[in-house]
């Protein structure tokens, strides 16, 4: 408890700099306990998911370190899980939920790691700014087609959304294991971010090509790059309490 107090006092004099959380939830609540279905709310903030599938699409809700290569290490797991999309060839898994107050939203991130496959596409964005896995491209791309300098790891990655203006979003894709980072910035106002999508068409069938996110945050003002870790921080702390009671 003390702990949690001492985290509480830090958040409040980093205030002005993240302002408030609007919306948190990650893969360790009790809404994915027995997977992660249509219609499931973890979290506070956001809307239900709805999934939809075809063919062989499916949802998971296991550790991250089961796709690509194995690699145990950074991984984005809370409790020893995430949430995680295979869709396999001729088949589709489209997730989404929306932001209940995206109309203040200015910061949206969420951790997510790739899967292995060798044909298909992957697509995470938050309302209509993201990244794409196409595994034929030697990097990912934004979701304008724009090429990034970040390639497929396998392993932990973080994407982030900067709300500056409606003529002012930035992207920037983070590779968590190398901390190497690249950012594209849209001028052209593609609406608001108003809700998080994740998903996979016609990929590889096997487990290592499943893809997973987790940690989602949303803030109402853009935060400092000092505050960011303080901000993660509270809001677990912040997302844990709440499923406590």
């Amino acid at each position: 408890m003390k702990h949690l107090v001492a985290l509480c006092v830090a958040c409040a004099f980093a205030a002005p700099s993240f302002g408030v959380i609007l919306a948190s939830d990650n893969a360790a609540d009790s809404a994915y306990s027995n997977g992660w279905q249509h219609g499931d709310n973890g979290g506070f903030g956001f809307g239900a998911w709805s999934i939809t599938q075809s063919n062989s699409g499916s949802t998971a809700v296991t550790t991250s370190t089961s796709n690509g290569f194995g690699v145990i290490t950074p991984n984005i797991d809370t409790a020893g899980r995430a949430l995680g999309i295979l869709a396999g060839p001729a088949s589709t898994i489209v997730t989404g939920r929306s932001i209940v107050n995206s109309g203040p939203a200015k910061y949206v991130s969420l951790d997510f790691d790739l899967g292995l496959t060798t044909i298909g596409t992957t697509t995470l964005v938050v309302g209509n700014y993201g990244v794409i896995y196409d595994p034929t491209q030697a990097t990912l791309k934004f979701s304008d087609g724009s090429a990034s300098t970040i390639a497929w790891t396998g392993t932990a990655m973080r994407l982030e959304v900067f709300r500056f203006a409606s003529n002012n979003t930035e992207i920037k894709i983070t590779d968590l294991a190398s901390l190497a980072t690249d950012s594209h910035v849209i001028t052209n106002n593609l609406g608001a971010l108003s809700s998080i999508g994740f998903g996979a068409v016609n990929t590889s069938v096997h487990p290592q090509a499943t893809s997973f996110i987790n940690n989602m945050v949303v803030t109402d003002v853009v935060p400092e790059p000092a505050t960011l870790i303080l901000l993660t921080a509270g809001a677990g702390a912040l997302a844990a309490r709440r499923r406590k009671k």
